[in-house]
């Protein structure tokens, strides 16, 4: 029996599900279960300041009792809630802690699954073999956020990005092996000291993830994301969508959708550009909701200022829809095909003449936004299915377990058994 520990930073916290790492998360966890001879739990990495798992300066009755670890069931799989020392610091809920270490001995791998590769840090010296599967780098998910702030709280976010970059370069080069989610992330954990690098891109459920029908040209336009994080860009896609409508009045509804609504700022800035009747926000969906979001819709945007990946936008695609994403990382290799499934448009100061330039004409082009929402559905079924991924992630961890045979995952990609 191999027992595999997913370790995920707020594996469905108090805020519920969200966030590509949750989605990857659960699908990694449902998918090893089912392979005969492992066993698989999730870790989570408490990374909210008010976690009552965690030791708080700002809590007394914490100062005594140090971090704790609590158990529970989600779907079916066994997660243990972990917490950290002084959680009002970023730094130090990615510090490893003798709690921890005691948990991860009880299997035979670490799998890290994280937005940043200073997650596995935590895990470093539990004695397990690492595999670090992590999204990006904390400086590049700031870069939007390190260039917006101004003040005390700048400095406060600089000083936190410097000491978590710390933690990610010693994370890469002391993992047994870093997987990267895209080519660009690939070589840039190798140029930061990784032993070992494997490409290995999130994958989704093409079943649940799937159109009924013909694409809905009169659905509205819809983005799926943390809609209060600056990073994904809800300002100008909020801009981009009014620029769009002046110019074509009966462009259907704006659906901003996720765990939580967007910022007051975009609220009063929907009010400013004098389109709010025709923004909906969906937040949080109802649970089973999203892929009937995606069916409903005509128009998938992503307007990010960094991805490294959109997993959100590979559900569109295979949901039957064109997508509009900005040229990220991660947009850059999902699209990395000739024809392009869908329209790639500049991240930096064009983005909200580009978005909104590209929406005009899947609005006025209709025959071309259903041939693009075709090839955005195969392109999914060619590279990013679920068939083979736990798979290769099993070749991966198989490959750093002492006493297992170099490649088992075999049995799993031929449909057979693993011993």
């Amino acid at each position: 029996m191999l027992r595999v520990a997913l370790i995920v930073p707020e594996f469905h916290g108090e805020k519920g599900p969200g966030g590509g790492i949750n989605t990857m998360a659960e699908s990694l966890s449902t998918d090893l279960a089912s392979v005969e001879g492992v066993d698989v739990e999730v870790v989570s990495l408490r990374m909210s300041r008010h976690a009552p798992q965690s030791h708080r300066m700002t809590s007394p009755a914490t100062w005594a009792r140090g971090p704790r670890i609590t158990t529970r069931t989600v779907g079916g799989t066994t997660v243990h809630d972990v917490g950290s020392w002084f959680a009002e610091s970023e730094v130090l809920r990615n510090w490893p802690r003798r709690q921890l270490d005691r948990l991860v001995r009880t299997f035979d791998v670490a799998v890290v699954l994280a937005g940043s590769p200073a997650a596995a840090y935590a895990v470093l010296r539990s004695g397990v073999p690492v595999v670090c599967y992590a999204a990006s780098l904390v400086r590049e998910e700031r870069r939007s956020v390190l260039a917006a702030q101004r003040g005390p709280r700048a400095w406060l976010t600089r000083i936190n990005t410097y000491l978590v970059s710390s933690l990610e370069r010693t994370a890469l080069r002391r993992a047994d092996v870093a997987v990267a989610i895209n080519p660009g992330m690939q070589e840039v954990y190798r140029r930061l000291g990784a032993r070992r690098v494997e490409l290995l891109p999130p994958t989704i459920d093409i079943d649940a993830f799937s159109p009924t029908g013909p694409r809905a040209v009169d659905g509205p336009i819809l983005t799926v994301g943390r809609l209060a994080d600056p990073r994904k860009g809800v300002d100008r896609l909020l801009r981009a969508y009014a620029k769009a409508l002046a110019e074509v009045p009966d462009l259907p509804r704006l659906v901003l959708a996720g765990r939580q609504g967007p910022t007051d700022d975009n609220t009063r800035l929907s009010r400013e550009l004098g389109i709010d009747e025709r923004v909906e926000v969906v937040a949080p969906i109802p649970d089973g909701g999203l892929s009937d979001l995606y069916r409903g819709s005509s128009v998938f945007v992503m307007s990010s200022h960094e991805e490294g990946f959109g997993i959100v936008a590979i559900e569109a695609m295979a949901c039957g829809l064109p997508v509009v994403a900005t040229d990220t990382e991660g947009s850059r290799f999902v699209f990395d095909d000739e024809p392009h499934p869908g329209l790639l448009v500049d991240r930096g100061d064009r983005a909200v003449e580009e978005i909104a330039d590209a929406l005009v004409t899947l609005r006025s082009e209709p025959h071309r936004a259903d041939d693009l929402a075709l090839r955005a559905r195969q392109v999914v079924i060619d590279r990013f299915s679920r068939k083979s991924a736990v798979g290769a992630l099993l070749g991966v961890v198989d490959s750093v377990v002492p006493g297992v045979p170099a490649d088992p995952a075999a049995d799993v990609r031929d449909g057979g058994a693993r011993a």
